[in-house]
């Protein structure tokens, strides 16, 4: 289980990093790589060429390390550590080290990436 998921809200904590400090939203999770995909973070020029055959500089966005970020306490807005605990009700949740401050889960997480296909032809007989 990853303990930062798409739609949180994390700071760069990386000294090595130009962008050490700035904090966005994850945009995506990607697994394979442990990398994070943040909103406003990490860009990277290109020029990219337009059809009348003029150059035009585009900055976009690219992953860093999973090491890199820690998400932030919804309470103090400073990075933070996060535990799990369970609720008297039995739900698990993520807990902010700093001050205890349950961290809920946003609800773009909750959706799926892809939708997946309901009923329909089977590919194998």
């Amino acid at each position: 289980n990853w303990k930062i998921l798409r739609g949180d809200l994390v700071q760069v904590i990386d000294f090595n990093e130009r962008d050490l400090a700035k904090q966005g939203v994850v945009l995506e999770v990607l697994r394979p790589s442990a990398s994070l995909l943040v909103k406003g973070v990490n860009f990277k020029h290109a020029s990219v060429h337009r059809g009348d055959g003029s150059k035009a500089k585009v900055e976009t966005e690219h992953p860093l390390h999973v090491s890199k970020f820690a998400l932030v306490c919804p309470e103090h807005n400073k990075p933070t550590t996060i535990n799990y605990k369970y609720l008297p009700d039995g739900t698990k949740v993520r807990v902010a080290q700093c001050c205890g401050a349950v961290i809920p889960k946003p609800p773009i997480s909750r959706l799926l990436r892809k939708e997946r296909p309901i009923g329909g032809a089977k590919d194998t007989p």
